[in-house]
């Protein structure tokens, strides 16, 4: 009856039962699992690539086909992937300014584990890349395509010890990269990913992830308006170096870039499937390469925790 009495109150002409189901998962109601996976789902199946373009392949067409196809007309359109918020690249650039008059940056222990050289790939290379590497991971996700995706969603001219374990990290047995090897066993594309990602989870699993998001766009929000408030009084302090370490370790800033723009129940479910698809990648990551991450375990873990991206680490958000 609780749920009834809820549906009288908010269901109104125009609004899918898709956006109702999450509106009411968002607000604690009893909705039906198989109801709320399916919203969920349904979030991730609207995702576009810029242009509009589906990522899955249309009709008769292979995923590698597709996934050359769709990169080279994402190019077309002039679309790059990887535009931050104006106020995030005004923070970016003032950040900058502020680590270059008053610290020198990185900290070595940081600049140990950057491996990469500079490479002078053109927005709309990294878009094509990042695009075919989506749609088929398996055939294109080299650890130099995903670390320089990776780069590309940083700061200019900072360094990402992430970009580089992904890129140079191999395993003795098959030497593959972690990237490859991420490849080779995903279930297809990352929207599949994501998918599988939902289907795997239980209802109290994609409910802490979807607490996790929201608490990641709670957490960005008050970092933003932090980071704001050292640059506007011209000092360095922890929140501006929250924000370099964030960058510097990759996945905090991919958060921190997706959940700037989080408002609406269907945005927090996007970035929940998200979340839950990190922590299956991470897991894998962890167990093919076991040596791997024990450089960066510690940094990883404080940026994660930082941003409250506690289902990464299995904490309770």
């Amino acid at each position: 009856m609780k749920m009834v009495a809820w549906l009288a109150q908010h269901a109104r002409p125009g609004v899918s039962w898709d956006r109702l189901a999450l509106q009411a998962f968002d607000e604690d109601m009893p909705v039906p699992s198989e109801g709320i996976r399916r919203a969920f789902t349904r979030q991730i199946d609207k995702t576009r690539l810029p242009g509009g373009i589906a990522l899955d392949s249309a009709p008769g067409t292979d995923r590698e086909t597709w996934a050359v196809e769709a990169a080279e007309t994402v190019t077309a359109t002039g679309a790059t992937m990887f535009r931050p918020l104006a106020r995030i690249a005004r923070i970016d650039s003032a950040v900058q300014s502020l680590l270059a008059a008053h610290a020198p940056w990185p900290p070595q222990e940081y600049a140990d584990l950057d491996r990469r050289t500079d490479t002078d790939r053109t927005p709309a290379e990294i878009t094509q890349m990042a695009v075919a590497a989506i749609i088929d991971p398996e055939n294109y996700l080299p650890g130099s395509t995903i670390a320089d995706v990776l780069a590309a969603l940083l700061p200019e001219g900072q360094l990402s010890p992430m970009a580089s374990f992904l890129e140079f990290s191999d395993l003795d047995a098959t030497e593959l990269t972690a990237a490859e090897w991420l490849g080779k066993n995903m279930a297809g594309s990352i929207l599949e990913e994501l998918r599988a990602a939902i289907a795997a989870a239980d209802i109290a699993e994609l409910r802490q992830a979807y607490r996790a998001a929201q608490a990641c766009t709670r957490r960005t929000g008050e970092l933003l308006n932090s980071v704001e408030a050292e640059i506007g009084a011209g000092t360095l302090g922890d929140a501006c170096r929250a924000w370099v370490s964030a960058a510097a370790f990759g996945l905090p800033r991919i958060m921190l870039l997706v959940t700037a723009r989080d408002r609406k129940p269907h945005e927090f479910a996007i970035s929940a499937a998200l979340l839950l698809w990190t922590n299956r990648m991470v897991s894998r990551l962890r167990s093919a390469f076991p040596g791997g991450f024990t450089a960066l375990d510690e940094p990883l873990r404080q940026m994660v925790e930082g941003l409250s991206l506690a289902v990464l680490t299995g904490e309770d958000a």
